[in-house]
């Protein structure tokens, strides 16, 4: 599992205070969610536990702390990294 989902469940169960509630886009929301359950579905079948835990981890970052899912720098497909331009993030052809 790539370090930046265990920083970031450690963030979550680190947190001692509430923040104020926002307003969440409940249709985005519905969508995003199915759209993690069918990867999950297609890519780690049966594995319940893993799907909900990633399901969590992707929806804090993407509504509530409004980060990237693929970080700059995280490696990907063993031989492609994330990185950022401007404000917008790239995904390389080699490491």
């Amino acid at each position: 599992m790539p370090d930046i989902i265990i920083e970031i469940f450690s963030e979550l169960r680190n947190r001692n205070y509430v923040d104020t509630l926002e307003e969440i886009d409940h249709e985005k929301l519905e969508d995003f969610i199915l759209r993690i359950n069918q990867y999950m579905d297609e890519n780690v079948p049966n594995q319940k536990d893993l799907k909900e835990y990633i399901r969590i981890i992707c929806t804090y970052l993407t509504f509530k702390a409004k980060k990237p899912l693929h970080p700059p720098g995280m490696i990907i497909d063993g031989n492609k990294k994330i990185f950022k331009k401007r404000r917008q993030l790239f995904l390389s052809n080699e490491k």
